[in-house]
């Protein structure tokens, strides 16, 4: 038998979450491996998820403005519908590294 990890108050036990998916080209293979590992995540850290936003088909380099899908996961987390706001690379949010650490400040400060 496997020897499972118990969530500790370092996890995000029982965190509610959205899930931010994105690919630069339409491209349902790449979702699909985001969406697996997501899956393996939230059963180890034992998220509820609010819900998968999958709508951005389009570059990390747009400005965030132009990307309908992390607005709305953006608002759910700063609206307090959510915790955790998971994707699955950090180039997912942004390439540009100003715009990046910008967003992820704004993050932290809603937390």
């Amino acid at each position: 038998m496997e020897n499972q990890e118990k969530p500790t108050s370092k996890t995000l036990f029982g965190k509610r979450a959205v899930i931010y998916l994105r690919t630069a080209i339409p491209n349902e293979e790449e979702i699909s491996r985001q969406e697996e590992a997501f899956k393996k995540v939230i059963e180890k850290q034992l998220f509820t998820i609010i819900t998968m936003i999958k709508k951005d088909v389009i570059s990390g380099n747009a400005d965030i403005s132009m990307r309908p899908g992390l607005a709305q996961a953006l608002e759910i987390f700063e609206t307090k519908m959510a915790k955790v706001l998971v994707t699955y690379r950090l180039d997912c949010l942004s390439r540009d590294l100003n715009e990046l650490l910008s967003l992820l400040d704004r993050l932290q400060r809603e937390k």
